[in-house]
């Protein structure tokens, strides 16, 4: 439906009567009639909008989905953060940061502090703390090497600057050791 604007963990359905051809349907994100922004897999003549962008989608290895903090309750500024659970102690000696690819650089992050902790609960003082230059501009994945490597269980990544909004956004957060499987904390 042209024009309709469907909200966070929400429906719309589309009917279509026609002869012929066989149909196919693509949805998009943006304005309307704006073909920009396709929706990755909502090829069907029905969409359900994700919940309003749950954390784990920081590290689902898709990078079309987003945690952010931009939910039907409005923005959430920023600082904002996510925490990975390694699973055990391991050696970190950086992190990935994959902004938003959707065509808009809103709640794209450009400055950040990264911690690393044994428990989960004492951090201490940042591992590393920095700005992603011309991120709205460019915005392309980020690696960060660490200036020492840490020992830890838990990687706690906070957002404390968007270049454009006033939210936070991460469509896929990694750390950088040699083996682990993380899974979202909190």
């Amino acid at each position: 439906p042209a024009g309709a604007t469907i909200g966070y963990n929400s429906t719309a359905s589309l009917s279509v009567t026609a002869t012929g051809a066989e149909l196919s349907y693509q949805w998009y994100i943006g304005a309307s009639g704006s073909v920009i922004s396709p929706i990755s897999g909502a090829t069907s003549a029905s969409y359900a909008t994700p919940d309003s962008g749950a954390a784990e989608r920081a590290i689902d290895g898709n990078p079309a989905t987003l945690w952010h903090t931009h939910g039907p309750d409005g923005e959430k500024a920023p600082p904002q953060e996510l925490v990975l659970d390694l699973g055990a102690e391991k050696k970190v000696t950086g992190f990935v940061y994959l902004p938003r690819s959707d065509g808009t650089t809103r709640g794209i992050v450009d400055r950040y502090e990264v911690f690393v902790s044994a428990d989960g609960q004492a951090w201490g003082e940042p591992a590393a703390r920095g700005e992603f230059g011309n991120m709205k501009a460019n915005p392309i994945e980020q690696v960060v090497k660490l200036a020492a490597p840490a020992r830890g269980r838990f990687v706690r990544f906070v957002a404390t600057h968007s270049a454009d909004g006033n939210h936070v956004t991460c469509a896929e957060f990694g750390a950088l050791s040699r083996e682990f499987a993380a899974s979202i904390n909190g």
